[in-house]
């Protein structure tokens, strides 16, 4: 009789056991099949192509496009930005640290002609964007439409500080102007008073 009942509590342990092992192997298999699925949709989103728009292209004036053809670090960001528009999602998550690391030149090499508030400011959010940009794609939980929307602010930003850099070429002609026609008062203010110098034919 002990022997039976050891038998049957033998046989009921080992069932349990039995039902364990198949709902732990059923899990592994959901969570296998989870993570499989996970990674499909991952490679999808990833192989996406950014969508950069910029609703009006800015292009610099002839004067500050001479000014700044020596401003390598600014170059190397003009390009860089400009092949985004070729970029998938895993592009930028690979070149986004080379990204950051051209801003932070850009920024360290600022002429002194454009160390003005509105242009460092365009520079700072630049900076702030592509350094926010380098940590996210260093993250492996990193939603690709994450870095799909910043990314993406990049271009329109790059815009908004070539705006700054032609006021600021531009301001700087007007100031020279308004300094040229102030040397110019003293010399004209008596022909002004005295009217046109030049007299008419046959008076």
């Amino acid at each position: 009789m002990f022997k039976f009942l050891h038998l049957q509590n033998s046989f009921f342990h080992g069932m349990i056991l039995l039902v364990f092992c198949s709902l732990f192997s059923c899990q592994d298999d959901h969570s296998a099949d989870a993570k499989k699925e996970f990674q499909k949709n991952q490679t999808i989103a990833f192989s996406k192509n950014l969508e950069v728009i910029i609703g009006n292209k800015v292009t610099l004036t002839p004067t500050a496009e001479e000014k700044v053809s020596n401003w390598q670090e600014f170059l190397n960001v003009k390009t860089e930005v400009g092949n985004m528009k070729e970029f998938t999602i895993r592009d930028m998550v690979q070149n986004a640290r080379n990204l950051n690391e051209i801003m932070k030149g850009m920024e360290t090499t600022v002429p002194e002609e454009l160390k003005t508030k509105p242009v460092l400011t365009r520079i700072a959010v630049l900076k702030s964007l592509t350094g926010m940009l380098e940590q996210l794609s260093r993250d492996p939980s990193a939603k690709a439409n994450d870095i799909k929307k910043l990314a993406e602010e990049i271009p329109p930003a790059f815009e908004n500080l070539k705006i700054q850099i032609n006021e600021s070429y531009r301001k700087g002609l007007e100031d020279f102007r308004v300094e040229s026609e102030k040397d110019l008062e003293p010399v004209l203010a008596p022909i002004l008073k005295s009217g046109s110098i030049i007299q008419k034919p046959g008076k």
